[in-house]
């Protein structure tokens, strides 16, 4: 019995010195069975290219803010408002992040990953909730990536697409390893960037109401996520009732593991 507390108080000493990856077993898609591990951040308060879906639960409170052009409330924060371990787990892998310089983050972000993914784990999805707040935290995490390069993929949905590209040139401001995929996505502050580069920013995500929509867009709905993590860059929508289905499935894996 004093093995087993003993080995409880160090897990929870150790859950909070490490950045918390939630574990999920997912199809992408029809052929490839892949392994999936996620990691969050509060939503809202670190998504600086946020738009339609910016809204932002409070910390202590759960109660929810939203942006003055939000016409989309972003799931991530109102699951915030209803779980206050999701809120809590999130608002520590975010204090954990600020306080580390760039070589302590890497490596901190390696050990996290060490204890909290399976070895056969065969994808990130790099924020469920939250987005890349810095050029700092972005060259982090990319450099950590590359360490994962021969056997996992890294993928991201992002609307903090002037950290990855310079704004009025295009020019590439980080370098980004082969095993990372971001799929830009639109309805934020950023998103005349897609459009001015199409030649950089060639994976791009927008929600749909409508099968018929995409149809009329000329683009194909990523069901389960394969067209975000898959090796081929290309356009696609993401159907919206979809895309909450997809969201609250994450969010109840994440709770469950914690």
């Amino acid at each position: 019995m004093r093995g087993f507390f003993n080995a409880f108080i160090q897990q929870c000493i150790m859950s909070n010195l490490l950045l918390y990856f939630g574990k999920g077993n997912k199809k992408l898609n029809l052929n490839t069975n892949a392994k999936i591990s996620t990691f969050s951040l509060p939503a809202g308060w670190c998504c600086p290219g946020a738009n339609i879906c910016l809204a932002k639960a409070d910390r202590q409170t759960g109660k929810i803010t939203k942006g003055k052009d939000c016409s989309v409330l972003c799931f991530a924060a109102k699951d915030e408002a209803f779980r206050s371990n999701v809120r809590e787990s999130r608002w520590n892998n975010f204090e954990l992040i600020k306080s580390h310089d760039h070589d302590p983050l890497v490596s901190l972000i390696h050990r996290s990953i060490d204890h909290y993914v399976s070895r056969d784990a065969t994808h990130i999805r790099w924020h469920v909730s939250g987005d890349f707040f810095s050029p700092a935290y972005l060259k982090a995490v990319l450099e950590s990536c590359s360490r994962y390069a021969d056997d996992m993929i890294i993928y991201a949905y992002s609307k903090a697409l002037h950290f990855f590209y310079d704004q009025n040139t295009g020019e590439p401001l980080v370098d980004i390893p082969d095993n990372f995929r971001l799929t830009a996505s639109w309805g934020g502050l950023y998103d005349f960037m897609i459009e001015k580069f199409p030649h950089v920013f060639t994976r791009s995500a927008r929600i749909v109401s409508s099968r018929e929509e995409a149809q009329r867009l000329g683009l194909q709905i990523d069901e389960d996520d394969s067209l975000a993590a898959g090796p081929e860059d290309m356009h696609f929508a993401l159907l919206e009732s979809k895309a909450k289905q997809k969201e609250k499935s994450a969010q109840r894996r994440l709770v469950h593991a914690i």
